[in-house]
């Protein structure tokens, strides 16, 4: 079974918004690929695909955690799981891959760019003041993610990632 088909089992009926968040997450993610940046595609959509299956087992918060995310794809056939599942550690929290070091930094920010652009901006003023608060914290949790980015990533690959960032994130914003 592919990591997509895992993610709409999982995530489709009962946790909707957690899927819809997903296919967000594997377009932004395709945007990186499409931009150029030398990332093993597969490994990268399939993490993309299942980063956030342990929420339907109620792991809350906890969600990128090794435990929650074995446990929730426990019984499936997954290619590849223990990286799968490092990447997927490093989506969120701490930011220190062992391997796929690019790959976790591309699931990572587009985490949080779908965060940016899912800030609902027509709507009265005081759900506009909600939203605009969402927008800054999604804001500040994209740049201090992109500082543990940079520290762990050596310069070429860094500035590698941070151009096809700056492109993606332009035409996001336009």
């Amino acid at each position: 079974m592919t990591a997509k088909k895992i993610a709409k089992e999982l995530l489709d009926d009962d946790y909707e918004k957690t899927y819809k968040h997903t296919k967000r997450v594997v377009e932004l993610c395709e945007k990186f690929i499409r931009a150029g940046l030398s990332v093993n595609a597969e490994m990268l959509l399939d993490a993309a695909w299942l980063h956030d299956v342990a929420k339907a087992i109620d792991a809350g918060k906890e969600h990128h955690k090794p435990k929650f995310v074995r446990e929730a794809l426990k019984g499936y056939k997954v290619k590849d799981l223990d990286n799968l599942v490092g990447i997927i550690e490093n989506h969120k929290g701490g930011f220190s891959p062992k391997a796929y070091e690019l790959e976790s930094a591309v699931l990572r920010i587009c985490d949080k760019l779908d965060k940016y652009s899912q800030a609902d901006c027509k709507c009265d003023n005081e759900k506009f003041e909600k939203a605009a608060k969402k927008f800054r914290e999604a804001a500040e949790k994209c740049n201090a993610s992109m500082m543990k980015i940079k520290a762990a990533l050596d310069s070429n690959t860094w500035s590698a990632f941070e151009d096809a960032y700056g492109n993606i994130l332009a035409n996001i914003l336009e």
